[in-house]
Order: C-alpha cells, then structure tokens, then sequence
C-alpha cells in the first residue's frame, strides 16, 4: 500500500491458469492478432506469471519485471495438418522489453526453437528473432490437400536469423529482414511428374508428351510416365525481406533433370522463379531420337535445356 507518499508495490505475485479454461471468442475480440492465427481449438497449456515488483505510478514500468512460462501447450492451427504439440516458453518482461529466452514445440515428428528479444513494447515493437527446425515432416504441417492434388513432401531443417517491426503476424512478415539457411531431405512432389508437364507445356509442338509416349523406348518410359518426382536432397541460403524468402542457388535434382536459377516465397503462399530446366544427356537423346524437332533446344552438352517459370 502507499505510504510516506511512496506508490503502492506490487511484489511476490503470482497468477497460474490452465488456457484452457479462456473463452477463445472473447480473447480474439480482444487480441485480433489471436483470429488471424487462424485457431482450430482452444489454447491449450499450463500458463503461468510472476511479477517480481511493480510500482504502481505512471513511472512504474521502469520498474516492472515480470517472468512468463508456459509448459505442457498446444496449438492447432487450420494451416497446419497437425497440432503443435509440447509447446513450451520461458520469456521475461521488463520495462518495455520482453525477452524470449526460449520457445520449443514439436511439430509432427519435428521440432521447432526460437529466441529472441522484443523491444519498445509501448511505441514501437522491434523484434530480434533467431529460429531453428529440426527434422520437420512438411506433410505433417503444411495444410491438407486433395488425395490427388500436388502436394510438395520432405523432411525440413533450417537455421534463421532475422529482426522485424511489430507484434501482429502480418506486420512481423511484412517487415522480416534476415538470412538463413534450410536443407530438405526426402524431398519430392507427389501427384506430379514435372518433366512431364515441362513438355505437356511447349506450346510449339502440340500433342508432345503423347508422340514422346508413343515412340520412347520402353527403357525410358518410366521418366515420363512416373506419378511423383522425387528429389535428391535440396540446400540453399535464403534471404527475408519485403514479405518474402528471397534465394539465389536454387538447385533442383533428379535422376534425370535439374532446375537451377533464383526465385522467392512469399508469407502469404505466391512462389515466384525462373530457373533453367536441363535434362541429362542420355535421357535428352533417347526423347530426341523420339522427336527429332527437339533437337533444336539442346546446348553444347547434348542436354534439353529450356527455361522454366514457376508460379
């Protein structure tokens, strides 16, 4: 209580509740950042607060310390195929900062970290990030898709370091600035063969991918033919800025083509690039053999080669 006209403290406080327990509906009211995460369910998890001291004067918050932790959290997401699970956070708030000293989930067989710094909570929020995933099953997170539809597949491990503006997750994306870098193992596109819709789209030899399966040998039938394209293992250095993932050395590999060139992801989905399609020499001339009119389109090193936008 006040006294000697010192203000009223707060020390020693301690809250604990189970989010469960919170009306989701009214908490989105309240926190519009929290619907546009798009929650299946409610929180999850075991939440708890202690605030150390905290004089209550408007010069208080110079003074405010306070620890966060939460433990035993879950997370269900409509983007994401599969719960967050595990979810754990220990941060620290003071004067206008908090500190994030550690966040950790599993995401389907996966796991995800991150640290980090917020600064100028009251005017402007700046944010130091640093994230890590290990071993993350993209088909375990990324959103469902049709049984027949396209769907990129592997196993994602990547390190980034960044800062950005804002506590909203459209303001984080929109102004992330960072590197880093991912690697993807077990990589392949389900329910769609890419050489194959290379030639069902060369627009200057109509029917194409139906004369090249008439008259392929029977030997090289199966590159055409085959209903998923799988890649050998993928790295690259990323750079974020302007609302999206930039990469410069991209390098798409299979056992009978590769893509290289440069492009971007965007937060909100768009994949923009224009690498060069190349197609390995024996595989090239077998196709020629089929299509004599291709013959135009090789380089130097008897290989296919055309170039390729991916949107």
């Amino acid at each position: 209580a006040p006294a000697n006209g010192r203000p009223a403290r707060i020390e020693g406080f301690r809250l604990q509740t189970d989010l469960s327990r919170l009306n989701l509906q009214a908490l989105a009211q309240a926190l519009p950042s929290v619907q546009a995460l798009g929650l299946l369910e409610g929180l999850q998890g075991s939440l708890a607060v202690e605030i150390e001291q905290w004089a209550l004067d408007p010069k208080g918050l110079a003074e405010f310390v306070a620890t966060i932790q939460l433990a035993k959290g879950r997370l269900a997401l409509a983007k994401s195929a599969r719960a967050f699970e595990d979810v754990t956070l220990e941060g620290v708030a003071k004067a206008g900062r908090l500190e994030l000293k550690r966040f950790s989930t599993t995401a389907g067989s996966g796991t995800l970290t991150a640290a980090g710094i917020i600064d100028h909570l009251g005017t402007r929020p700046h944010a130091e990030l640093q994230v890590t995933a290990e071993g993350i099953v993209l088909q375990e997170v990324l959103p469902r898709v049709g049984t027949e539809d396209p769907q990129l597949q592997g196993r994602l491990s990547l390190s980034f370091q960044g800062t950005a503006q804002g506590l909203t997750a459209a303001a984080l994306s929109q102004t992330l600035t960072g590197a880093g870098r991912l690697q993807l193992s077990e990589a392949k596109v389900v329910n769609l063969n890419v050489l194959q819709e290379v030639f069902r789209r060369l627009s200057i030899l109509p029917g194409l991918v139906e004369r090249l399966q008439a008259r392929l040998p029977e030997s090289s039938q199966p590159k055409l033919t085959a209903r998923d394209t799988v890649f050998e293992p993928i790295a690259l250095s990323v750079t974020a800025k302007d609302g999206a993932l930039h990469f410069q050395e991209l390098r798409l590999t299979t056992d009978s083509f590769a893509m290289t060139g440069a492009g971007s992801v965007g937060f909100d989905g768009t994949l923009v690039s224009h690498p060069l399609l190349r197609i390995e020499p024996a595989l090239s001339a077998a196709i020629i053999r089929s299509v004599e009119e291709l013959q135009a389109l090789t380089n130097t090193a008897g290989e296919l080669e055309f170039p390729v936008v991916l949107q």
